[in-house]
């Protein structure tokens, strides 16, 4: 399919370095919105606290082979990680 060839708009360049992999805090929980059902059928909305389960260590699985990982302290965690998958997953 033929195209119109344009600049790339800055915004969408990735930058030299991840930024999301770097060690950050985070909360043990945070807040969502639920909804909670009475028998009429109405409902209400309400705040319930949703524990963080998300992965602290990285999950990428070539930071070993992308430059942008260079210098990162959890080079090659993801292979780890991703093996173990393979392996538990089958």
């Amino acid at each position: 399919m033929a195209v119109i060839d344009h600049p790339t708009h800055e915004l969408t360049i990735g930058k030299p370095t991840y930024e999301t992999c770097q060690v950050k805090q985070r909360k043990p929980s945070y807040w969502a919105t639920d909804r909670r059902y009475f028998p009429d059928g109405s409902f209400e909305f309400i705040s319930v606290r949703v524990p963080d389960r998300s992965s602290k260590d990285c999950r990428y699985d070539m930071s070993d082979i992308d430059s942008r990982c260079e210098g990162c302290r959890q080079v090659g965690v993801g292979n780890a990680y991703n093996e173990h998958i393979r392996k538990v997953g089958t």
